[in-house]
C-alpha cells in the first residue's frame, strides 16, 4: 500500500506506477499545502518528479526512506534534509532520511527550457558546495565533477537529460556535505517576493555569488530573461535584506555586509 507523490508533469507515471500495487494512495503535490512529517501511514512512500515532490516525499516518509524517482536536476534525492516554505515565505529545512535513488529514463521527459532550469539549479549547488567554507576533500571532487557535468549539458544545448539529472544528484551529494550558502540565500527572496521559480532565481544569484567568492571556475552563461520584473533600488534592497536574514550567507569563504551585498546585485543581478 504505497504512497506516490507526484506533480503535474508526472501524474501520467504515478499513474502508470500504481497499477502495480494494490491500494495505492496517489498524491499530487500541488494540493499539499504544508507537508506532515511522518504524516501518512504507507510503509513506502515514492516521490516522482522535481525537487519539491521528492522533498515533501521524504518528509512524509519519516522515519522511513522514502524512494525518490528523479525527473529534475534539483539534487533533492541525494540529501538528508527536505525544504519547504512556511507561510511568513521562509525556507524551512526538515531533517530526513536520505531517499533510495531510482533514476529510470522511461520518466525523463524534459523540455530543453525545464532543462535549462534545473540545470542553473544544479549548477547553483555544486558552486555553493565548491566555495563553500565547510568544503572538504569529498565534497571538493563531487563539486566539481558536478559542475563539469552541468557545464557540459548547458553549452551544448542539454543533449543527454538522464546525464543532467545525474549530475543534480552528484551536485546534491556536495551540498550534503557542506549545505548551500551565498547563491541561495539570495536567491530565496527572488522566489518567495517576486514568484521566480527556484531554478531561475538560483541562476540569477550565480553572478554576484561567483564574483563576490572569486570563483576562478569558468561558468558557463546564464541565460535569464524576465517580463513585469524591474529592477529598481527597491527591488536590490529587498533581495539583499531578506538574504541576509539567512545566516548560511556568510558560509561561503568570503563574508559580506548589506553595503557591499546591495553594490554587488545593483552591479551583478
Amino acid at each position: 500500500m504505497p504512497l506516490i507523490i507526484f506533480s503535474n508533469s508526472t501524474k501520467k507515471y504515478a499513474k502508470r506506477m500504481a497499477e502495480e500495487y494494490d491500494n495505492c494512495t496517489l498524491k499530487n503535490v500541488n494540493d499539499i499545502k504544508s507537508p506532515i512529517l511522518g504524516g501518512t501511514k504507507h510503509k513506502t512512500v515514492f516521490g516522482i518528479g522535481g525537487g519539491k515532490v521528492i522533498d515533501y516525499a521524504k518528509i512524509y516518509a519519516v522515519p522511513n526512506r522514502a524512494i525518490a524517482i528523479p525527473t529534475t536536476a534539483a539534487g533533492a534525492a541525494s540529501t538528508s534534509h527536505a525544504v519547504y516554505w512556511d507561510t511568513k515565505k521562509k525556507k524551512l529545512n526538515i531533517p530526513t532520511k536520505k531517499p533510495i535513488v531510482l533514476i529510470n529514463k522511461k520518466y525523463i521527459n524534459l523540455s530543453n527550457e525545464m532543462a535549462k532550469m534545473t540545470s542553473y539549479d544544479a549548477l547553483a549547488h555544486a558552486l555553493d558546495s565548491y566555495w563553500s567554507k565547510k568544503a572538504t576533500k569529498a565534497s571538493k571532487i563531487l563539486s566539481i565533477k558536478a559542475f563539469e557535468m552541468v557545464k557540459n549539458q548547458i553549452i551544448n544545448n542539454y543533449p543527454d537529460k538522464v546525464e543532467l539529472i545525474k549530475a543534480g544528484n552528484i551536485a546534491g551529494e556536495a551540498i550534503e556535505i557542506t549545505k548551500t550558502n551565498m547563491t541561495h540565500a539570495i536567491s530565496y527572496p527572488l522566489t518567495a517576493f517576486y514568484n521566480i521559480p527556484h531554478g531561475l532565481a538560483a541562476g540569477m544569484a550565480i553572478k554576484p555569488s561567483a564574483k563576490h567568492q572569486k570563483c576562478e571556475l569558468n561558468i558557463p552563461d546564464i541565460d535569464i530573461k524576465l517580463k513585469g520584473i524591474k529592477k529598481d533600488n527597491e527591488f536590490i534592497e529587498t533581495i539583499a535584506k531578506e538574504a541576509m536574514t539567512y545566516s548560511k550567507i556568510q558560509d561561503g569563504n568570503y563574508s559580506i555586509t548589506l553595503e557591499e551585498l546591495i553594490k554587488l546585485l545593483r552591479e551583478n543581478l
